[in-house]
């Protein structure tokens, strides 16, 4: 599974999505097919199935100021990654806190 960061700039204005693909060429394809104008891919981060519905949600939370629709958000590409790489370290810190304890 994919966490992933795509946005566009229009006017000055950036639009970053932040979303979750089991498929991220197909998800991505299917993004820009349906878009008005060109988007651009920022990073992708390689998420475990079972965290990354979490992690979305997390990143989502954390850009909640800035929500302007659905999964899009008036922020720039910076701020949507550090989101998502926030979402996916403290994951992987719980994963490995809880492995310790129950190993």
């Amino acid at each position: 599974m994919s966490l992933y960061v795509c946005g566009y700039v229009h006017g000055g204005k950036p639009k970053t999505k932040v979303g979750i693909a089991r498929n991220l060429r197909q998800r991505f394809e299917g993004l820009c097919a349906a878009s008005p104008v060109h988007l651009e891919a920022y990073r992708a981060f390689d998420v475990p199935d079972f965290a990354a519905r979490w992690m979305e949600r997390e990143a989502h939370r954390m850009l909640s100021p800035w929500r302007s629709h659905g999964e899009w958000f008036d922020c720039d590409r910076r701020l949507a990654i550090d989101a998502c790489e926030i979402a996916v370290s403290f994951e992987e810190a719980a994963e490995a806190f809880w492995r310790k304890r129950l190993d």
